[in-house]
């Protein structure tokens, strides 16, 4: 919600939900026609290896942290 114009909140809320969810929808096939092609060991490393870079950009943002006293 901290993204959205709050004139217009109810609106860009619902696109960015629904974008979230085309990606689920579109990047879905793909993945099952990778583990077998790959094998679940290497498509499971892969995964994880794919995971790492949004996982290290989550470093930037530390709202949730607790302020420090």
């Amino acid at each position: 919600m901290s993204l959205c114009d709050k004139r217009f909140t109810a609106t860009q809320y619902a696109l960015l939900t629904s974008l979230m969810a085309v990606t689920r929808v579109v990047v879905g096939a793909p993945t099952g026609f990778l583990a077998k092609t790959c094998g679940w060991e290497s498509y499971f490393i892969i995964s994880a290896l794919a995971a790492i870079p949004g996982l290290l950009f989550l470093l930037r943002y530390d709202r949730w942290k607790a302020p420090s006293a």
